[in-house]
């Protein structure tokens, strides 16, 4: 019990913190279903828990 306790004070803990900051996030691919493409090597930024621009 008190091991869930920890671990759900740590997510939290870590999620408040990564809504405050700016985060890059990148991948090996990403699919555009809009283009209907593989797009290779993206990035998506995230600034105060929004995406704020997603590149390549």
């Amino acid at each position: 019990m008190i091991a869930r306790i920890l671990i759900a004070t740590l997510l939290a803990t870590t999620a408040a913190n990564a809504a405050a900051k700016t985060v890059v996030v990148t991948a090996a691919h990403r699919i555009d279903v809009l283009a209907g493409k593989r797009v290779d090597d993206p990035q998506v930024t995230i600034v105060d828990g929004r995406i704020t621009a997603v590149g390549r």
